[in-house]
């Protein structure tokens, strides 16, 4: 899942083809595990990881 977090943190791949570099068969079930793993959604990753330091 560290993978899939450093590629939706890069940038704005689809999180379908984000899952299959990282072997999951479809967008629904990276995302699942992505969020059961983390606590937030790849959106919400991503969005925090834009955001300027504080």
């Amino acid at each position: 899942m560290s993978l899939a977090a450093d590629r939706f943190a890069q940038g704005a791949r689809p999180a379908a083809r984000i899952g299959r570099e990282v072997g999951y068969a479809s967008e629904t079930a990276v995302i699942a595990a992505f969020k059961r793993v983390t606590g937030q959604t790849p959106r919400q990753y991503r969005r925090a990881s834009e955001a300027p330091p504080v």
